[in-house]
Parts: C-alpha cells; sequence; structure tokens
C-alpha cells in the first residue's frame, strides 16, 4: 500500500516540477520550446510527420545551400511522432513528451529501488522528481535528445544492477533489456553512452573479472549488436572529422551546455543537495566490489562535467544510483534526516527558478515578447530561398517559416554562422551582399544589434564598428543597402527582401 502511495507522489512530483515553466512555454493558444536545438529537433519532427517514414540524414534547413550532415538520429523523431498522432497536435506533442519520458524513468527507478528500505526509496524518487538539472534536461517544451538518454541510460543502469555480481537466471529478460537500452541509447547518441557503455563495462570487468564473461552478458552484448545494426541499416551512419579550430572554440564558448563546471561549483550542490558530500566516504565505507564500479562511475561523470557542463545529465543518473550506498550503509535514523536537511540547496535553487528576481522576470518577459514577434515576422517568409538571422533564432525562423537558414544551432552550421557574423559585421556593401548571393538568400532578418554584434564578433575575432551593417538595418531601415528592401518591421525586429538588382 505504502509503495503504491510512493509510486503516485512521485509519479505527481515528477510531473508538477517539469511543469515549472508552463508559462513560458504554452502563451495563449501557442506552443514555445525551450532553446534552439529544440526547434531543429521540431523540424525534423514536422518532416516526419508530413513524410511517415521518412529518415532525415541531412538538413537542408542550416547551413543553407550547402546543409549539414547531422549526428541528430530518428528515434526521437519518431517517438514524437508518434506522440503527436495520438493528441493531433505537433507542438503540444514535442512540449510533453519529455515529461513522459521523465515518468518512464520514474516507473523503472520505482521498481529498481524496491529491494531497499522505504527511506531510501523515497531518497531516490524524491531525488529524481526535483533534481534541477534532471528536471531541465526532461521538463516542458525540451525535446532534446538527452530527455531519451536520461529514459535509456536509466533502465541500461538498472538493469547492469540487476545483473552484477550475481548473474540473473537463464529464463529472465533482464539481459535483452540491458542490450535494448544500451543499443537504444547508443542509436540515439554515439557520444555520451559509448563513453558510459565502456566505463561500465571496464569497471565491470575490474569489479567481477570472475563472474563478467557469462551468458545473460552474451545475450546482452547480442541484442545490443541487433540494434545497432538496424540502426546502421536506417541511418547509414558516417564517421566525420571531431570538431576542432578556432572557430569552434569560439563558437563553444557561447554554448552554456559546453561550458566547463570546475571542481568546486556550488551548482554540484544546487543540483543534488550535501548529500553528495557524504558520497565519496559512502563508497570508501563500502568496501565492495560493487561499490568501487559504482563509486567509478559516479567519479568519471563528475570529472566529465567539470569539462562540460552537458555531462551533468549523466551525472545525476550516476548519484540516483550511488544514493543507496549512503543510506543503505548508513542506517541511523540522523544520516536520513541529514539527507533530507541536506536538500537545502535544491530548494534555495528552486526557490530563485520559481520566485525568480524582478531583473530576471523582466528579462524573461523581454525574451517572450522578442519570441512572440519573431513568430509574427515568420508569417511574412517563404520558403522560396535562405534567410540570413542570428543563428540562435535561426531554427526557429525554419520551424515557424519553413525556410533554409544560412546560420544553424549545431557544430556542423559553424560555416554558415561565419558567413551570417560576417554579413552582420560588414562595413561595406558590396560585402555584405556578396555573401547574400553566394547563399541564395532572399530574406534578412535585422535583431537588437548590441546582441547581434557582439555574439557576430565574438564568433569571428573581428571588432564590431558603429557603423556595421547590422547596427544600419535595425537603427536606420532608410539607410540600408540598396539590395535590401525593408518588407516588416516590429518593435524588435526588421525583415528586409535581397533583392537581385537593386
Amino acid at each position: 500500500m505504502k509503495r503504491g502511495l510512493l509510486l503516485l507522489i512521485s509519479l505527481a512530483l515528477i510531473v508538477l516540477a517539469r511543469l515549472w515553466n508552463h508559462d513560458q512555454i504554452s502563451v495563449g493558444q501557442e506552443t514555445y520550446f525551450v532553446d534552439a536545438d529544440c526547434y531543429s529537433r521540431m523540424t525534423r519532427v514536422a518532416a516526419v510527420v508530413a513524410h511517415p517514414g521518412t529518415i532525415l540524414r541531412h538538413h537542408d534547413f542550416e547551413n543553407w545551400p550547402i546543409g549539414t550532415t547531422p549526428h541528430t538520429t530518428a528515434p526521437l523523431d519518431y517517438l514524437i511522432a508518434s506522440v503527436a498522432g495520438i493528441t493531433g497536435n505537433i507542438d503540444f506533442a514535442g512540449a510533453i513528451t519529455p515529461i513522459l519520458l521523465a515518468l518512464a524513468s520514474g516507473l523503472i527507478l520505482w521498481k529498481w529501488v524496491r529491494r531497499f528500505r522505504f527511506v531510501t526509496q523515497i531518497a531516490v524518487l524524491l531525488t529524481f522528481a526535483v533534481s534541477p538539472i534532471l528536471v531541465h534536461g526532461t521538463v516542458l517544451g525540451r525535446p532534446d535528445h538527452q530527455a531519451l538518454l536520461i529514459l535509456l541510460l536509466t533502465a541500461a543502469f538498472a538493469t547492469e544492477w540487476e545483473m552484477n555480481p550475481k548473474p540473473p537466471t537463464e529464463s529472465s529478460s533482464i539481459p535483452i533489456w540491458n542490450g535494448l537500452a544500451w543499443g537504444l541509447a547508443l542509436w540515439t547518441s554515439l557520444f555520451e553512452p559509448a563513453i558510459l557503455l565502456a566505463a561500465t563495462v571496464l569497471l565491470g570487468i575490474a569489479a567481477h573479472r570472475r563472474s563478467w564473461f557469462n551468458r545473460p552478458r552474451a545475450i546482452a552484448a547480442i541484442t545490443m549488436g541487433l540494434v545497432l545494426l538496424l540502426a546502421l541499416f536506417i541511418e547509414h551512419w558516417h564517421v566525420g572529422p571531431l570538431p576542432t579550430g578556432p572557430l569552434f572554440e569560439r563558437w563553444s564558448r557561447s554554448i552554456g551546455e559546453l561550458a566547463p563546471m570546475g571542481w568546486f561549483s556550488k551548482t554540484y550542490l544546487s543540483w543534488f543537495g550535501l548529500a553528495l558530500l557524504a558520497l565519496p566516504f559512502a563508497f570508501i565505507r563500502a568496501r565492495s566490489r560493487v561499490a568501487f564500479q559504482w563509486g567509478g562511475l559516479l567519479l568519471l561523470t563528475f570529472l566529465l562535467c567539470t569539462t562540460a557542463a552537458r555531462w551533468g545529465y549523466f551525472m545525476g543518473i550516476a548519484v540516483i544510483f550511488a544514493l543507496p550506498f549512503l543510506l543503505e550503509k548508513w542506517r541511523a535514523s540522523w544520516v536520513a534526516v541529514l539527507f533530507f536537511l541536506g536538500f537545502w540547496p535544491v530548494a534555495s535553487e528552486w526557490d530563485s527558478r520559481l520566485w525568480p528576481l524582478q531583473s530576471e522576470q523582466e528579462r524573461l518577459a523581454e525574451q517572450a515578447e522578442d519570441t512572440r514577434e519573431l513568430r509574427q515576422i515568420c508569417r511574412f517568409i517563404d520558403d522560396g530561398g535562405g534567410v540570413i538571422a542570428p543563428w540562435w533564432l535561426s531554427p526557429e525562423i525554419a520551424y515557424w517559416s519553413g525556410a533554409k537558414c544560412v546560420a544553424g544551432s549545431s557544430h556542423q552550421s559553424l560555416p554558415g554562422n561565419e558567413d551570417v557574423a560576417n554579413f552582420y559585421l560588414s562595413r561595406f556593401p558590396e560585402k555584405a551582399r556578396e555573401i547574400a548571393l553566394r547563399r541564395q538568400v532572399r530574406w534578412v532578418v535585422a535583431y537588437e544589434p548590441s546582441r547581434v554584434l557582439s555574439t557576430a564578433s565574438g564568433l569571428v575575432d573581428i571588432p564590431a564598428a558603429n557603423d556595421a551593417l547590422g547596427v544600419t538595418i535595425y537603427n536606420s531601415p532608410r539607410k540600408a543597402p540598396a539590395f535590401l528592401r525593408l518588407e516588416k518591421e516590429t518593435q524588435f525586429f526588421r525583415l528586409y527582401r535581397v533583392v537581385a538588382e537593386p
């Protein structure tokens, strides 16, 4: 009875925590998404909904007219498209799919954690439900691949726990589920899951070298291999060069998820609470092979977090599976009390999100108004040619208008981002016109120049001048070059049509 009540409360808390930004996502009759990558994903989903069976191996809506060969894969596209088929609304499907994935993850954890005492069950499910980093990965309006990876890696780790140190019986389906979880995670992304799988295998062999190689492991490996063969057949995977060079380095500094976390950031505590500080001592005290395996995984994800914040989602999963070592080994009541009191940093983070400062409220309100105006501008853009717009606005424009954008939010779009930056920074109309013609551009979007020019300058390492084109076409439309004709003007945007022969 109490476990059923715990499940209902946990699922309710999972949903409520991920609806905290509902007023930013659902505005009137319109649905918006959290960031630019989400709009790129939804452009893929729209193509799948329009033409079922489509596998997008090339993006023509970014880095126009060359396009990109993305690392994005089909599973999440078709999952969202399936939800859209049920709900009848593609935007609504994209907004709620992350929450559905979080609910599925919560069910897996509820089933896995039942082997522990009730206070441990509460701690694990509470941490998953309200950890700010895990909430961010599955929040309303964020249809990105991390949400699916959180589910798949939760399933993979839960089944890994079942397979060590004592292998399941030959009649168990656990190895098949393990292989499916790892295989689908690798299909979704060959980056983070590949590193975590390699670490899991190496740590598992080191901890259980005498029992690791067995029939259930072979079944899991075969199942995973079959999933990857299917993925290879469907996706036609290619191996491209790793993103490097000064342009990528400058661009990556503007991406929050790629920023290093550092070793002693207070953010870790705001994600997981003060219990995080006690986990290393819990693993040392445990002195078991299982503790070595899961402690090593937590340490790895922490080290990866210090290099890039995007690893926070996976560190969150590692923390979830590490908590039993703290709460099961130290069974004194005061340990449980301290655990829940240690949630104070998490509560403080939620306080700042739910009741932001006045300055933050004003920033969010202005950002929301910007986005609504951009959506209105998109109604005047047709898909007969390319669009020059700031790179972080380009995915929205591509999704709402159906047009092709020169810039994009992926690193594969960097050549287009570079051309767009040079266009806005240009002081000579002839150079800007050459970029527009070479990129087959029909439309140019002008946005608040201080942000456009500072971002463009940081990307291409060129100082922004007061007479740069990005300033002129926003502040003085009448002084715009002859090849640009003003078509629409709002408070925050100017839309120009490119005239081939002025």
